[in-house]
């Protein structure tokens, strides 16, 4: 008896062995295995574990109905797909083969994993498909681990490659702790435009949920190129269609690097036309090798431009270096016309877009560009900067240098050409170098703006901002000699025509290191400039502010801690506090001025309470012309200033000096002192 059961075990073990790891239905699905790459299980359908040899032969058999309901796709081991794994709307199809799920989602089970392909066409494809994960942590714990690539460079016809596309309407779909990349396409040798790794594409009448590829996060995933020399012009990007936005998706807690192509603009994150109420939070935007650009192009690394979208939200983003978290510093080196913007928006008015807690370092920056640099630029929309969270560019620890041949550079670090309402408040632009190159027997110029707003309208708010550093000697530095150029440093300069608010900014320890010795080349230093609108110029701080050039103009003046010029309207500038201004030429004969004031003849504009002293020149200056408080024009009032000045060469010292203008003058305190 006990023989008998012996051999009836020994017959019955390879028979089960066989049955688990072999086996086959013809549809490309195989029985259970956990050594099978792909295994799908369901609630409803086919629910008991299926096996793929591929993502495609999986989303499939789901977008035949095979299984159904709450779906599971784990991939085991990596995959090599050669066409484009699509997973389609739910309850789409034609009968019997209707797809019908409520959420897949899809994960792998060991380290070190890939789904893999060379398509000229994205490599996993949502087309319509809502309520999908992809979790690329091993059992959906732990760091991240699944890799996704495509690596096609090459098709016959101008079409989108991607590793992941969301179209048609593809809703509520989460990718997170994946490494995604994806090649550049070429044609020909030629690269085309369409390509990036992540792409939220068009979506059709009838597709989908029909309301656009909406409320989809991307999250704690690796984005970059699948090949150094062959990077996509876009890591992350999105073109909604007319009728059906892309609208409400999330990029969040991303490392996105690698984003330049040396022959082409190109984009870490650009969100275009069609596409509304982004959230962009916590990513690392970087380049780990250094770019030589080859022609005259863009870098953008955030960059929203759809004037029709509103609402965008960017947020503690890192941007520079040559890791996260601003490790090293990212260099770029050419002699081209290239340019370089951090975040960049152009966008609508009818939603206020925000910009909180983002920092700009670690970044040397080489072009020939005139306007090589910005680390924020606003072109269009009403956009909040920094009024929650103050946004920082450069610092002393990881700074930022620009470099430009160009004669008359100048580099920004908050620049807004809006004609809407902009607020920008509690921002921090320090430790920033820019320079110039030695052309001929010339040094060319690279001028400095720490907040610009041009001639244009809108209402302008520039408040509670540091420029430079209230102890770091020339925080902010144009180190260019500037020998037979212009070279300006400028704390705030606004010259919008409608109302501008600046207040309780500090701008200190900026130096404009041009020797210019041409008297008429009006390179100048100045704190804050507000011009033409409605100034309202109250409790600044502008001190330690030093040039060394022999510019002699009595209105560009060499020096000046803050200038309000404006209009038909009344200007108001009060409570200010201006020290320290110098010019160290040694035979300089120009003009400095605590404040410099051109308000208009038509209403009367108030001067209050400011407080200017320690103005100064080189000891061998002998026609310097120092003022507390030059007035050159206007109806306005001058009351409980108080001016000390004191001198000890022949310069000429004015505590209030009225050129022109009816003005009142009354209850101000000036003192002035010194030796010969």
């Amino acid at each position: 008896m006990k023989k008998i059961q012996f051999i009836f075990i020994m017959l019955l073990l390879p028979v089960l062995a066989m049955a688990q790891f072999t086996g086959g239905n013809g549809r490309g699905d195989y029985s259970f295995s956990y050594t099978d790459p792909v295994v799908v299980t369901a609630s409803a359908g086919m629910a008991d574990p299926t096996a793929y040899l591929t993502l495609k032969a999986a989303f499939d058999a789901i977008n035949l109905g095979t299984h159904k309901g709450i779906i599971t796709v784990k991939i085991n081991a990596s995959t090599t797909e050669t066409a484009s794994a699509v997973l389609n709307a739910s309850l789409s199809g034609t009968s019997p083969n209707i797809s019908n799920y409520t959420s897949v989602t899809v994960y792998p089970t060991a380290t070190g994993i890939s789904v893999n392909g060379c398509i000229n066409a994205p490599l996993i494809d949502l087309n319509g498909a809502d309520n999908v994960t992809i979790d690329g942590r091993v059992n959906q714990s732990g760091a991240k681990d699944l890799t996704i690539i495509n690596t096609s460079v090459y098709n016959g016809t101008d079409q989108y490659v991607a590793a992941v596309r969301l179209i048609n309407s593809a809703q509520n779909n989460v990718v997170k702790y994946c490494t995604i990349k994806a090649c550049a396409l070429t044609l020909d040798g030629t690269a085309i435009s369409n390509s990036s790794v992540v792409f939220f594409s068009t979506s059709l009448a009838g597709s989908g949920s029909g309301s656009g590829n909406s409320n989809n996060t991307i999250d704690h995933c690796d984005i970059t190129t699948a090949s150094p020399t062959v990077r996509p012009y876009r890591m992350v990007h999105s073109l909604g269609s007319a009728d059906f936005g892309n609208n409400n998706n999330t990029i969040s807690n991303c490392n996105i690097y690698d984003c330049f192509k040396n022959f082409s603009t190109s984009n870490g994150i650009f969100i275009s036309s069609n596409s509304s109420d982004w959230t962009i939070t916590g990513n690392n935007l970087y380049e780990t090798t250094p770019v030589v650009p080859a022609w005259d192009w863009i870098y953008y690394f955030i960059r929203v431009d759809n004037t029709s979208g509103n609402n965008f939200n960017i947020s503690d983003n890192f941007i520079g270096g040559t890791a996260s978290n601003h490790t090293g510093t990212w260099t770029v080196t050419a002699s081209t016309s290239h340019s370089f913007r951090g975040i960049y928006l152009n966008v609508g008015t009818t939603t206020a877009s925000s910009v909180q807690g983002n920092t700009i370092q670690g970044i040397a920056y080489t072009s020939t560009n005139a306007s090589p640099w910005y680390g924020i630029l606003i072109n269009a929309g009403n956009v909040n900067v920094g009024t929650t969270t103050g946004n920082v560019i450069g610092s002393e620890t990881s700074p930022i240098t620009v470099t430009s041949s160009d004669a008359n550079a100048i580099t920004y670090g908050i620049y807004t050409g809006s004609s809407g309402t902009v607020s920008i408040r509690n921002n921090s632009i320090s430790k920033i170098t820019t320079m110039g190159s030695v052309v001929g027997s010339y040094t060319t110029a690279n001028s400095f703006y720490g907040i610009y707003k041009p001639y244009s309208t809108g209402t302008t708010t520039i408040s509670d901002n540091m420029i430079g550093s209230t102890s770091l000697a020339g925080s902010i530095t144009a180190s260019s000699t500037a020998t037979n150029f212009k070279q300006n440093v400028f704390g705030i300069s606004c010259e919008g025509v409608n109302t501008n608010t600046i207040s309780g900014n500090t701008v200190a320890n900026l130096t404009n290191g041009t020797t210019n010795e041409i008297t008429t080349t009006t390179g100048q230093i100045v704190g804050i400039y507000s011009a033409y609108g409605a100034n309202t110029v109250t409790n600044n701080i502008v001190n330690n502010l030093t040039i060394g050039n022999n510019n002699t103009s009595a209105t560009a003046m060499s020096v000046q801690g803050i200038y309000v010029g404006g209009n038909t309207v009344a200007q108001t500038v009060s409570g200010n506090t201006v020290h320290d201004l110098s010019n160290s030429y040694s035979a300089f004969a120009g003009h400095i001025a605590g404040l410099y004031l051109s308000p208009p003849s038509l209403a009367a504009s108030t001067i209050a309470r400011n407080f200017i002293y320690n103005l100064s020149v080189n000891s061998s200056s002998i026609a310097a012309n120092l003022y507390g408080i030059k007035i050159a024009g206007g109806l306005s009032n001058y009351a409980n200033n108080i001016i000390s000045l004191d001198g000890n060469n022949w310069s000429y010292l004015y505590g209030i000096y009225d050129g022109a203008g009816t003005n009142n003058v009354y209850f101000n305190t000036i003192y002035i002192y010194g030796s010969t």
